[in-house]
């Protein structure tokens, strides 16, 4: 070695670190990941242990509210073997229409007379369906009879609102109150009785399931705190997990309860519109754009709350200015956000699959419970956090530093100032509280002004 040492120059200088980061962002995504991801692990584990009580009282909503107790017209048509098809017909005009106990009672009259008419033509009707009706046996007489026993079953349901007539050769039942939309239509063709069903189903098992799924209207805190953790991360600032999560929930309780709602209330509304016109879809173009204008606008509401949570944890804004930059980073970050739900809908294809498969295969179910409990939940927030925090930092964070340098280390850049306040601080005499603090700080890894700490700024933390 000391033969090697007369070789080599000590004094000469190395290459040193470059000034220019020149990390790529997938890099600097995964490096992240890497450093992070026991992390991310855990801090899904807070996140699913914090959902069990809510998971709890939506299965309490569940035992205690039960989806529809049976009634005597749908338990008279099952007990006289009608097919599935028309049970399910008779079920969605009575989710619809909810008839009382009393109206119930009379369809089941009204179904009785109407079972006895079409026995009398053919029984295979009610056991094997439209193709089995013996047109033979028809009369015009049989046809009016049946068509006075329907129509009182129309009038038991809504004489008001639903009305029993004959368009092109169809006997539809229009809805009067919805420009005569037809809800179910009855034809003969080549010998055959056609029925087509257009009534809308669901209803009640929708806001049912509303119902049930409310407690998580009240989400807001949890995904606060989660989302703060998670923007820590992908800023590589220090984070302590649990006291975080819970600083971030703490602050945040009242606007992210009032966030959560919101989303929750207006997620039922846009889904509600997409089944009800997907359900009019063949009836008209109107009911056309009105499905492609439901489906644009819950994508746009998707869209916004990729951004909506991220800016309550960090900024200082109101819930209305909150809403309102989500809805331009919506539009202005378009490309990127479809690519955020075009790869979060794949995942959960996928985990649909392997949930399903899983049920043969109990290794991929194992797998499929483990990943979703370990870390996927809080994995997919990763990525979108690190997609949709460089927008919010270059649009709105950097322009208000620009705006206001007091606040950032470029505020003491100037030597002769470090140096004028630095030798005040020594040739001073007499102790003085004032004196014995430093007027810049050190906080969020920036060299601050004392005063920018006591005064309101853009930022929450």
């Amino acid at each position: 070695m000391g033969i090697l040492n007369k070789f080599i120059d000590h004094n000469k200088f190395g290459p040193g670190v470059s000034k220019e980061n020149n990390e790529s962002k997938i890099g600097r995504f995964f490096r992240i990941l890497k450093s992070k991801f026991w992390k991310i692990c855990s801090l899904n584990l807070i996140l699913i242990a914090c959902l069990i009580p809510f998971i709890a009282l939506s299965v309490g909503i569940y035992n205690m509210t039960p989806l529809a107790e049976s009634n005597v017209a749908v338990e008279y048509l099952y007990s006289e073997g009608y097919t599935t098809d028309i049970i399910n017909i008779a079920d969605k005009y009575i989710d619809a229409f909810q008839p009382s106990e009393k109206k119930l009672i009379e369809l089941k009259a009204a179904f009785a007379k109407l079972t006895e008419k079409i026995k009398g033509i053919n029984p295979d009707f009610i056991s094997e369906g439209s193709s089995e009706f013996d047109l033979s046996k028809y009369s015009e007489k049989d046809g009016q009879e049946i068509l006075n026993l329907a129509t009182n079953i129309v009038d038991i349901f809504d004489g008001e609102r639903l009305k029993i007539k004959n368009i092109d050769g169809k006997w539809s039942v229009i809805d009067k109150k919805s420009n005569n939309y037809a809800l179910t239509s009855v034809s003969f063709d080549d010998g055959d009785i056609i029925i087509v069903d257009s009534m809308p189903g669901g209803y009640v098992d929708y806001f049912y399931w509303v119902l049930v799924l409310l407690p998580f209207a009240f989400i807001g805190p949890i995904m606060a705190g989660v989302i703060k953790v998670t923007r820590d991360f992908v800023r590589e600032e220090p984070v302590f997990l649990f006291s975080d999560f819970i600083d971030g929930a703490k602050k945040n309780f009242f606007p992210s309860i009032v966030i959560s709602a919101i989303q929750y209330f207006i997620s039922a509304i846009v889904l509600n519109a997409i089944l009800l016109y997907y359900s009019y879809l063949g009836n008209g173009f109107i009911y056309t754009f009105a499905f492609a204008a439901s489906l644009f606008l819950a994508f746009i509401f998707i869209a916004m709350n990729f951004y909506v949570m991220l800016m309550q944890v960090t900024l200082k804004l109101s819930l209305k200015k909150i809403f309102k930059n989500a809805f331009f980073f919506s539009i202005i970050c378009l490309f990127r956000n479809i690519l955020l739900l075009v790869a979060f809908i794949a995942v959960i294809l996928l985990y649909i699959v392997l949930f399903i498969v899983g049920q043969a295969y109990g290794l991929v179910l194992g797998f499929t419970m483990l990943s979703v409990l370990g870390f996927l939940i809080e994995l997919m927030i990763y990525v979108l956090i690190s997609a949709v925090y460089p927008p919010i930092k270059r649009i709105v964070i950097d322009p208000y530093y620009e705006a206001h340098k007091e606040e950032t280390s470029a505020a003491i850049t100037d030597k002769e100032v470090i140096a004028d306040k630095t030798s005040e601080l020594q040739t001073s005499s007499e102790p003085n509280s004032e004196a014995d603090e430093s007027e810049y700080v050190y906080h969020n890894g920036r060299m601050i002004h004392r005063s920018a700490l006591e005064n309101d700024t853009l930022f929450r933390d």
